[in-house]
């Protein structure tokens, strides 16, 4: 029973750390680019980022601490799901680290961006057009890092809404929100890499995106109020329980 009774407090406090955290990768991360997308974002990308980068760094400050909780969210789930099969559980942490890896490269990328805007305003002619082929390069990069990202989030979401779905840890309406979200978030994403799509149709990246943090936004605050659900929780300790690993 005592055993019982710590695991249940340790759940309630990864489900509070994990619904913060959760939105501390979420909201820093809207913010940011939301920041930084007006100057890095459009065609004339090279007149806008050195003049406005303060901006820039701004928001890449602020993705940067998004990147920052994304690993936590992994590493705090740990002993949550390893009940459901280790391999699962490390599966998850490593595709929110390497998320977070993806991210940081992809900052960097934009950082970049700079320095190479510096340049372009201070020359002309044939340098100029080189530095702009430069540029068009390194942000095709970007997107190219954004959508990998992109696909490896929708991966560790699949699995995680999974578990979440047949262990009942949370309402299944939220977890089977949460594993449609990112299916069709998915679908966005490669319809964009094959150009079904372009970075022009805002509406219809909007259209396949908005599930995803508006459930995160309700999974998070249902973690940080309501938790795990207990009787889920503590049946999966009792001993007579199947704990067959969950595939997906």
């Amino acid at each position: 029973m005592h055993t019982k009774q710590s695991a249940t407090d340790q759940d309630r406090h990864s489900a509070v750390v994990v619904g913060v955290l959760f939105l501390i990768a979420l909201i820093p991360f809207m913010i940011g680019s939301t920041l930084y997308g007006p100057s890095t974002g459009t065609s004339d990308f090279l007149e806008s980022a050195f003049p406005d980068r303060a901006t820039v760094t701004l928001g890449v400050l602020f993705e940067f601490v998004a990147v920052l909780a994304i690993p936590l969210i992994g590493a705090f789930m740990y002993p949550v799901l390893k009940r459901y099969g280790h391999a699962l559980a490390l599966a998850y942490f490593g595709l929110r680290a390497l998320e977070a890896l993806l991210l940081i490269i992809n900052q960097a990328k934009v950082l970049s961006l700079i320095g190479l805007s510096d340049e372009h305003l201070n020359v002309a002619g044939s340098d100029a057009a080189q530095l702009q082929a430069m540029g068009d390069s390194l942000l095709r990069e970007t997107d190219q890092v954004f959508a990998l990202y992109v696909l490896v989030f929708g991966l560790g979401a699949l699995f995680f809404y999974a578990v979440l779905y047949r262990s009942r840890l949370v309402p299944r309406w939220l977890a089977g929100w949460g594993f449609v979200a990112a299916v069709w978030m998915m679908i966005g994403n490669l319809l964009g890499m094959f150009d079904v799509i372009s970075d022009a149709d805002a509406l219809l990246e909007t259209i396949f995106v908005i599930a995803v943090p508006l459930n995160e936004i309700v999974l998070a605050f249902w973690l940080i109020f309501k938790g795990f659900n207990q009787a889920a929780s503590q049946a999966n300790l009792d001993p007579a329980v199947d704990r067959t690993p969950i595939n997906v």
